[in-house]
């Protein structure tokens, strides 16, 4: 939706594509990478590229189980986004605000992982982040109308340099207000790294309830009394 100077209509209340909302998500898949890397495994939860790519590094140097132990992280990512389009698209009478019921999900679901101690296989914990990273790539797709990724910022990253050029080379203010708010996700994504990695180092398995903290309050944002009429 457009305004009258043809820039898009910002919404002003909480919703999936708010930019509030789409910082905090942003943040919580920079903490979540970096919390699983260094105290789970050396595995990305949301970073599947770099996961293909170390699966690749390791097959071709024939150190399999180094290898394979990325694969549980890609299979996970996928069926959550498997499930995400299924709870989107079929039980809505039975979950009537999907994506609601994602970030409390995923915010139960951190919460169970910070229980979980150092002992327990790496695998199958990086399995349960990375399947939550997966629903909530998937229902939270876009932030103001433009298309984002709330797991990683690589694609974020590359959105903002193309606006950013559109913005200087043909003076288009809405390619400027583009370029902030994906310099925003950068920053928070960025953000959250650093603060997943020195809440890992301090506070060890139990660091990533800072992630399931910042979830309710992403979710206090998006339920809040002032949503936006027809908001999921």
């Amino acid at each position: 939706m457009t305004n009258g100077g043809g820039a898009p209509d910002f919404p002003v209340h909480p919703t999936t594509s708010s930019l509030r909302l789409a910082t905090l998500l942003v943040g919580v898949g920079g903490f979540i990478d970096a919390y699983s890397y260094i105290k789970r495994g050396g595995v990305f939860a949301n970073a599947q590229t770099a996961n293909v790519v170390l699966f690749g590094v390791g097959a071709a140097l024939g150190r399999w189980a180094e290898a394979w132990r990325h694969v549980p992280a890609i299979g996970a990512f996928v069926l959550g986004i498997v499930f995400a389009e299924w709870v989107r698209r079929g039980p809505r009478a039975v979950v009537g605000r999907p994506a609601r019921a994602a970030l409390v999900a995923e915010a139960l679901l951190l919460i169970v992982v910070g229980f979980l101690p150092g002992s327990f296989p790496a695998a199958l914990v990086v399995a349960l982040l990375s399947f939550a990273a997966g629903v909530q790539g998937a229902m939270f797709a876009t932030v103001h109308g433009w298309s984002y990724v709330s797991t990683l910022a690589t694609v974020n990253l590359r959105t903002m340099t193309h606006s950013a050029y559109a913005a200087v080379a043909d003076r288009d203010l809405v390619a400027r207000r583009q370029t902030a708010t994906f310099a925003l996700l950068v920053v928070a994504f960025a953000a959250g790294a650093a603060a997943g990695g020195v809440a890992s180092l301090h506070l060890h398995e139990h660091a990533v309830w800072i992630a399931a903290a910042l979830l309710a309050l992403s979710l206090a944002l998006y339920s809040g009394p002032a949503r936006a009429p027809g908001a999921g």
